[in-house]
């Protein structure tokens, strides 16, 4: 009777282990087909909004003939001519990355290797930046404004340079442990030994802990579909706020008179606070979607964001900035900004309330 079991425990074993490995190839298959597919979403977006950008620049086009330009040139261009080339340059880099990442992602060939390769992950950060720069050249027509899209777009890339090199500074500072840490191991190396070999002498302790280990990858698959919506929520917002921000409600002057010259958006000019408002608003939504979406491509810098808050902080940062935005922007009279400004404020009593509920339990 005891052969029959020492002969079936090893087969079992080799079982649970087969039923492991697919389930682990399953996964991984999963977790590959999401990244591709929200990737492409990414790309497809960016994509769109830099080609139309590109057609349709800020500040729209001359209708008249002059010995400066004809009709159908950038007004951009001869009021701004450093803020369009600064645009144009960015526009075109951010499009021309957007079109090699969605050729990456639909090539069939090694597309495991491409989806996790660091090329790919150039273009996706060549691109959002390229993003960034356009907005800053289209969307600024004055100093002060352009600080401050250039303040937010620093203390992102300031953040994604600590990520990186914090890995760096920690491996070196652990050198000195290492010795003393092996040094210990050793000594404790024959009893680690003599408890592994009496583990491997009791099949149904291994068996159990395969089983209790399902648990974790439900954790895994939670966390990869929070990833998704956060995707989708930081790339819809950049969409959205992109294109609001090269072109602000009101449209632009077509003259040069009366104090504005042609190019300037005319909200800026009737209601500065107003513009003011939705300018900062849209800016501070646009770069905190667009850091949703660079923290969001490395597991290990979305882990560190959402222990640190950072990824939170992003998320309320665009959710209000587009309800400013809105406000600010869809409102000419102090009535309706009153209508929009109560159901803002009733969004934010409730997102205070949801996180005041949610720290006891954290």
């Amino acid at each position: 009777m005891e052969e029959p079991e020492r002969n079936g425990s090893p087969v079992q074993v080799l079982a649970e282990e087969e039923k492991k490995k697919e389930k682990e190839a399953a996964d991984r298959e999963e977790d590959l087909e999401r990244n591709r597919s929200s990737l492409l979403v990414l790309a497809t977006l960016v994509a769109t909004v830099t080609y139309v950008a590109g057609l349709t620049p800020p500040g729209g086009f001359w209708s008249d003939d002059n010995k400066n330009h004809i009709p159908g040139d950038p007004v951009l261009r001869d009021h701004y001519p450093r803020r369009f080339k600064a645009f144009f340059y960015c526009n075109a880099t951010a499009f021309a990355g957007s079109l090699v990442i969605i050729i990456m992602v639909l090539s069939q060939t090694a597309v495991d290797l491409v989806v996790k390769s660091n090329a790919l992950r150039l273009c996706v950060v060549v691109s959002l930046f390229g993003l960034m720069g356009a907005y800053a050249a289209g969307s600024c027509r004055e100093v002060h404004t352009s600080i401050y899209v250039f303040a937010l777009v620093a203390t992102v890339l300031l953040y994604l340079i600590i990520q990186c090199i914090e890995p760096a500074l920690s491996k070196l500072a652990c050198i000195a442990n290492t010795i003393t840490r092996v040094k210990k191991r050793n000594k404790e190396m024959v009893q680690q030994l003599r408890t592994f070999i009496a583990d491997l002498l009791k099949p149904p302790i291994p068996v159990k802990d395969q089983s209790d280990n399902s648990t974790p990858g439900t954790d895994g698959k939670d966390f990869q579909k929070l990833r998704t919506y956060l995707l989708l929520l930081g790339i819809l917002a950049a969409t959205v706020t992109f294109q609001a921000g090269l072109n602000p409600p009101g449209g632009f002057w077509t003259d040069n008179s009366d104090g504005h010259i042609a190019g300037d958006p005319i909200l800026e000019t009737i209601s500065p606070k107003r513009y003011k408002a939705f300018f900062y608003c849209n800016a501070t939504a646009f770069v905190a979607s667009l850091a949703i979406i660079i923290l969001l491509q490395s597991h290990l810098i979305t882990i560190h964001a959402m222990k640190r808050y950072v990824l939170q902080t992003a998320m309320t940062l665009v959710l209000f900035g587009l309800m400013g935005a809105y406000v600010a922007g869809s409102s000419r009279k102090f009535s309706t900004s009153i209508y929009v400004f109560v159901l803002v404020l009733l969004v934010f009593v409730y997102v205070v309330l949801h996180i005041l509920y949610d720290l006891p339990k954290s």
